[in-house]
């Protein structure tokens, strides 16, 4: 017998995606290895149902074996489906985070001699050895991980088989950047940004592989054995909130960082018609790493917020080039720390004249109030939170729709009289406008 059905999951809520006072330390004591929060635990709870009692009423198989991501979340996420089945995890080093390669720490997960002392259900001793293929501890560009799953595939399928001849169905845990690259590289794709074609359930310009937390991918063997096929994508219909936290590199500009949450058990929504309070939730729900890399699953993940900045028709350009802050940062790829209030990245907006105008950077404090204050080179605009009658549309750049917006800060000019630009200076007066 050979392989013929493998589930891809990705792990439960995060516990650094809480406010801090409410975020646990890393059990293991390494960098970027959250636990779960309790929200993620209940997520991972509702795997383990779906797992054990939805697919033999769906007549799919149950996994036989499971092998897991080193990381601790990705193990707590499938410790109660090993429970419930009575099944060992199997570490492996191949279905690790994904890191860019400009991040400062690059983590090493903890051994199965570390985690045995949390879970029962990681032997002390492997029967697995872990080091099919070993992300580099340089980190990975977006081309390098596929390559890493392609290598992957290539390895641990001839070796699982020849020491498991009678397993047919297995599941694997991981992250979201490489739960989606595992699949594009299984199911025979070139890239992670290809659109799944009718063979995998898509049409070629719209499907994607989903990257929401605790959402599970099915791929079964091709009668002929010659290709793998999906049959499940993202599957989250057992979770009570739906899915979350959705990822994918094709959407989204940021690595795995630290988020937060206002409300860690309660699905975030963007494009609800939600009270000023959800609005301030939303944005807060952004927090960015030092160490956080850009996008990915890398683990440290975000979720995109679209809220419209609709400034005065007076608003006009300036010349980036003679900005001392576009010249400090014309050479950082990090977005911003929404902790500090602080946004650097590339935004082209239309004021409400239509002119289209670029801005290199903007800060913004005061998310939580009813009106935030935004800085704009020497120019200062108070805003204030609104609804504007209708909506505007989201397409990413395959013209794919990603969200509505009918959130909008209405911003009206301030100006600063010192000419000169002090970085330090222009914080202190727009914290002094906030009070």
């Amino acid at each position: 017998m050979t392989l013929k059905t493998i589930y891809i999951a990705r792990h439960g809520y995060r516990s650094n995606w809480l406010p801090l006072p409410e975020q646990i330390p890393p059990p293991t004591g390494i960098d970027s290895d959250p636990p779960l929060a309790p929200h993620g635990v209940k997520q991972a709870q509702e795997l383990a149902g779906f797992i054990t009692k939805d697919l033999p009423q769906k007549n799919l198989p149950v996994p036989q074996m499971i092998f897991s991501s080193p990381f601790y979340r990705c193990i707590e996420t499938i410790n109660p489906t090993a429970e419930a089945l009575h099944l060992p995890i199997q570490l492996e080093r191949g279905l690790g985070e994904w890191f860019k390669p400009h991040r400062k720490i690059v983590p090493v997960p903890a051994d199965h001699l570390t985690l045995h002392k949390f879970f029962n259900t990681v032997p002390s001793e492997m029967d697995w050895l872990w080091d099919t293929v070993i992300p580099s501890l340089e980190g990975e560009t977006e081309e390098e991980i596929f390559k890493r799953c392609q290598v992957f595939w290539s390895k641990f399928i001839p070796k699982f088989e020849s020491i498991y001849p009678n397993v047919e169905c297995i599941i694997l845990v991981t992250h979201a950047a490489t739960k989606i690259a595992l699949g594009m590289a299984l199911a025979g794709y070139s890239n992670v940004r290809d659109f799944l074609t009718e063979k995998d359930g898509g049409d070629g310009k719209t499907t994607r592989i989903g990257g929401s937390t605790c959402s599970l991918d099915g791929y079964a063997k091709s009668s002929n054995g010659d290709t793998w096929n999906l049959f499940m994508n993202a599957e989250t219909s057992f979770l009570s909130c739906g899915a979350e936290m959705d990822w994918h590199f094709a959407t989204s500009q940021f690595e795995a960082g630290k988020g937060s949450s206002k409300d860690e058990a309660r699905k975030i929504d963007y494009t609800s018609n939600s009270n000023q309070n959800n609005h301030n939730d939303n944005i807060d729900n952004k927090e960015s790493d030092e160490n956080s890399d850009g996008d990915g699953d890398g683990d440290d993940e975000y979720q995109d917020v679209y809220v419209n900045l609709v400034f005065p028709a007076s608003s006009t350009s300036y010349d980036l080039n003679n900005d001392p802050l576009h010249i400090q940062n014309s050479n950082s790829n990090q977005r911003g720390n929404m902790a500090s209030n602080e946004i650097q990245e590339s935004i082209d907006y239309k004021n409400e004249a239509g002119v289209s105008t670029a801005i290199n950077k903007l800060r913004v404090s005061g998310w939580e109030k009813e009106t935030p204050l935004v800085q704009n080179k020497n120019d200062i605009l108070q805003g204030e939170w609104t609804r504007l009658v209708g909506t505007e549309l989201i397409f990413d750049e395959n013209g794919q729709y990603i969200a509505t917006v009918d959130d909008h800060i209405l911003l009206q000019y301030g100006r600063l009289q010192e000419q000169k630009l002090d970085k330090s200076t222009l914080l202190e007066r727009a914290r002094n406008l906030a009070k």
